[in-house]
């Protein structure tokens, strides 16, 4: 009798725990357990989490969130076409919701990433021109200045600037963008088509114009050398070594010029991306989605805007 009763709660105990094991995780448990994850830097055990808190509790309103932070981790861990997939199906699932925006916004940073500025710029345009009552308007003029950079549009990207409402949480950043941009179209550049010019009236004038000099001895060097060796060849009576001679310095001369202005593309590239750092350490703008101040606080509306990539 004692064993048949020792058997029966044996088996009590190991379903009960059973049960448990099989029950739901709570929610709130795996939605906070998949951002540390992601604080982490484990974007690819993040992504199970949020997997999991869709598949247990996908009646829940932090469904769309977790999806969101699905693609954000598929951009974190450059898997870029699962992440616009991602946010493709939030689109789908929430339409004409503030999710399906920041969907939106999220694909069109991914563009930029990736230098697809025409494209991540179109998607924000249409995005402003078809929602003009969202939550994000504010927040799409920011990034749309922002794409207008690499093509030194300052004037455009003051104006689209100006339309953030001076009541916006984001106004604060838009004013301090707006007052930088004098200093971005006051920072030095160097032309292309000046250094390209420079290197072909003398090599090795265009490297130094753009600030290596190392190159442009190089080039100026190697050019002489050809060129003696081409007239010793001809003085020798050896036409076809200074005939190839030559050739190896024509190659040699144009790639020069190529040279110089790539430098001078560089060198303005840097000074783009300098900007960007500086306006983002000063204005706390991530330019990837979290918008903070300077004491850390979120600007726009917390639940929202809490995924970076």
């Amino acid at each position: 009798m004692k064993r048949c009763l020792c058997g029966a709660a044996l088996v009590l105990v190991f379903w009960t725990r059973l049960a448990g094991a099989l029950q739901a995780p709570d929610p709130d448990a795996l939605l906070a357990f998949a951002a540390h994850l992601g604080q982490q830097d484990q974007f690819d055990k993040a992504l199970v989490e949020y997997d999991r808190f869709i598949f247990f509790h996908p009646q829940r309103p932090e469904v769309p969130l977790a999806q969101i932070q699905i693609g954000a981790c598929h951009a974190r861990l450059n898997q870029w076409d699962d992440a616009e997939h991602a946010w493709e199906k939030v689109k789908q699932a929430y339409p004409n919701t503030a999710w399906s925006d920041l969907a939106t916004l999220l694909q069109a940073e991914a563009d930029y990433r990736h230098q697809l500025y025409p494209r991540s710029t179109a998607r924000i345009a249409r995005f402003r021109a078809e929602h003009p009552d969202s939550p994000f308007f504010d927040l799409s003029a920011i990034l749309l200045a922002r794409n207008e950079l690499p093509f030194d549009n300052t004037p455009f990207a003051n104006d689209i600037l100006r339309t953030v409402s001076t009541n916006s949480v984001l106004a604060p950043v838009a004013t301090g963008f707006r007052e930088s941009l004098d200093d971005f179209s006051g920072r030095p550049v160097k032309s292309p088509l000046l250094a390209g010019s420079l290197s072909a009236l003398l090599p090795g004038a265009g490297q130094l114009y753009t600030g290596h000099p190392g190159d442009a001895a190089t080039a100026f060097l190697l050019n002489g050398l050809f060129i003696g060796a081409a007239v010793w060849a001809y003085q020798e009576d050896e036409p076809v070594t200074g005939s190839l001679l030559i050739g190896f310095d024509a190659i040699w001369y144009f790639g020069n010029i190529y040279n110089a202005a790539n430098h001078a593309h560089q060198f303005n590239q840097q000074g783009r991306d300098d900007f960007a750092n500086r306006l983002q350490l000063r204005f706390g703008a991530t330019l990837d989605g979290s918008i903070h101040d300077r004491g850390g606080r979120d600007l726009v509306p917390a639940l929202l805007m809490r995924f970076e990539f």
